[in-house]
């Protein structure tokens, strides 16, 4: 977590290096110079983990304004934790991955609706997404992020974390129950969604091998009987908490 990059090689043969996975997990004083320089010169990255770096800010302010070109091979990309990472430096990331297949967003407290809208235009390929404690997320943001990763075809979405999403009510719920790709869904700790609501993702959403519904309430026995029981493929069931 001491990493400190405080003198980058500035590559004067300008060749790319190989680089395809970068893993910065937790290194805590990373700077914003210094993604900046691997994103320049690791053109080949497939894989990046910059959760908990916490020193990172709203890095569209260091790049060109036309996206950040060298990330369209990406196809894994965590930002757990940024939270100085604003709406608009997520939307201008997410607009260049126009490959990525997992994104982790849990944590950035500071994420809003326009960055799913950018990601379900962009991000057609996506398979999962966390957006875990997204606390300004709403119903029309996860609305749209459906819709728009369904134009021409059915989304390739398997995995959906909205675990602490607290705004997200039934509407949003609503936009769930036609995924025949998705296999994992976690809505624990959303204070406004009903029994009811749940249960019409469960039955028609069949398919889903995992479920997690914990810190709902009240959520009765007899409601979560009917939840379960139409999912015959279920292998994991997250109930902690439910009242």
């Amino acid at each position: 977590s001491q990493l400190v990059l405080t003198q980058l090689p500035s590559n004067p043969s300008g060749v790319p290096y190989k680089l395809t996975s970068l893993i910065l997990a937790e290194c805590h004083q990373v700077m914003d110079e210094s993604l900046i320089w691997f994103i320049k010169y690791c053109p080949g990255i497939l894989n990046l983990d910059l959760s908990h770096c916490i020193k990172l800010t709203s890095i569209s302010m260091h790049l060109s304004h036309g996206g950040i070109p060298n990330l369209k091979r990406l196809q894994t990309l965590s930002l757990r934790m940024l939270y100085k990472l604003d709406s608009t430096g997520l939307a201008a990331v997410v607009s260049s991955c126009v490959n990525l297949q997992q994104l982790d967003l849990g944590g950035c407290s500071k994420a809003e609706d326009s960055v799913l809208l950018m990601l379900g235009a962009r991000c057609r390929l996506l398979e999962r997404l966390n957006l875990d404690s997204c606390t300004k997320i709403t119903d029309e943001g996860v609305i749209s992020f459906i819709e728009a990763l369904s134009i021409g075809g059915q989304p390739h979405l398997s995995k959906l974390n909205l675990k602490g999403c607290r705004q997200l009510t039934d509407r949003c719920l609503q936009s769930l129950n036609s995924i025949p790709s998705l296999r994992s869904i976690d809505l624990g700790k959303l204070p406004l969604i009903s029994s009811t609501a749940l249960c019409a993702v469960c039955r028609h959403n069949p398919q889903l091998t995992t479920l997690r519904i914990s810190y709902v309430e009240p959520l009765s026995s007899d409601e979560i009987l009917d939840s379960i029981l139409p999912l015959r493929s279920l292998c994991k069931l997250d109930l902690a908490q439910c009242r």
